[in-house]
């Protein structure tokens, strides 16, 4: 009888090990998962945050007015700057501070002792009146392109023609880019609402992985065109040449940025701002001014764009890539915005609205 008991026994101890061992496998299994899971998400959410972050540096890097000492004494009225002056000063100062920093990295690294998190910050600048505005170029009531058969004020089909020549070329795409561009743009009821829409183009696929601009960090020989650094749908028309985007610099067959540079930005806007105008003749001011930042003549510019260059440096709206990493997770985000002025109390200030937000 105890053998018979025993027999039993055995096999029923053998079985329940087994099961346990299913289970706790089972659960080890989900724990082990859980664990990183948790830890992935967590991260991504702080990613968020920190991209979102870096929007705001962005705002307050616009935003941000230098405020001169009021003199103890008032100055005599002949003396008193005007109002083109008080715009001068303000537009180089803008200048000096945002040149340095547009089309490249700007990196803060953040430590937990100091700022309650270990991860980064990456944002860059650019300029959207630095881009060609896509519903400024084309009359989708009449179907053709703005100032076309006028090249004193600027023959938007010609330009065209000659860049996107030189895109499809950059981009090793087959076919005729402007054909296709053309035709899209001709069986349009209506502008565009995002300079993306190009992407239904069969030729502008190549740009599927370069909408948004991805600045250099390392030197490279070979630099491609980001789509959303070409093209966008703000602005006023015409180009700023102070601060052409940095695909834009690559159309035209200009310096791009480096960072390998021989002199860094912020040295090159110094030299640059000793020469600054609120208003210049781009026939006569280029070669002084805008040769020392793109290395190119003014001879050398496509013929007909500088119809399209604007004269005064008032720059609105710009574009804001910004990465937020932890860890091995990185957010990224893409905001348009916009530089509003008022003034209170006798001086300047500047508001910045978020006029459109991506998650990239």
């Amino acid at each position: 009888m105890n053998q018979k008991r025993s027999g039993f026994i055995i096999p029923l101890t053998l079985m329940l090990i087994s099961v346990a061992t299913v289970l706790i496998t089972a659960i080890y299994q989900r724990g082990s998962l859980f664990v990183p899971f948790i830890t992935t998400m967590y991260q991504r959410e702080q990613a968020k945050q920190l991209a979102m972050s870096g929007i705001q540096i962005a705002i307050s890097q616009l935003a941000f007015v230098e405020k001169k000492e009021k003199e103890k004494k008032e100055p005599a009225k002949n003396e008193a700057p005007t109002q083109a002056d008080q715009a001068s000063q303000e537009g180089a100062a803008f200048f000096s501070r945002i040149f340095p920093a547009l089309n490249q990295w700007q990196e803060f690294k953040l430590k937990k002792d100091i700022d309650g998190i270990d991860g980064t910050i990456k944002i860059a600048l650019a300029s959207e009146e630095g881009k060609i505005n896509l519903n400024a170029i084309y009359d989708f009531a009449k179907k053709k392109f703005v100032g076309e058969g006028q090249l004193q004020e600027g023959d938007w089909k010609k330009i065209m023609q000659q860049l996107l020549g030189r895109v499809q070329k950059n981009m090793g795409i087959s076919g005729n880019l402007f054909e296709e561009f053309e035709k899209f743009l001709k069986q349009r009821q209506y502008k565009i609402n995002d300079a993306s829409e190009l992407l239904t183009i069969e030729l502008f696929r190549p740009f599927v992985a370069r909408q948004f601009y991805i600045p250099p960090s390392k030197e490279s020989k070979e630099r491609s065109l980001y789509l959303l650094d070409l093209f966008t749908v703000y602005g006023y028309g015409k180009l700023q040449p102070w601060l052409l985007s940095d695909s834009m610099r690559g159309v035209l067959d200009m310096k791009r940025i480096s960072v390998t540079a021989e002199k860094p930005m912020k040295e090159v806007s110094q030299e640059v701002l000793k020469k600054f105008k609120p208003q210049i003749s781009l026939s006569k001011d280029w070669n002084s001014v805008f040769q020392p930042i793109y290395g190119i003549e003014f001879q050398r510019l496509p013929k007909g764009i500088d119809a399209v260059f604007e004269t005064t440096f008032d720059p609105k709206l710009f574009s804001v890539v910004s990465y937020g990493m932890v860890g091995d997770v990185t957010l990224r985000a893409y905001a348009i915005l916009e530089r509003v002025k008022r003034f209170e109390k006798q001086e300047t200030w500047y508001d910045i609205k978020i006029k459109k937000f991506y998650w990239i």
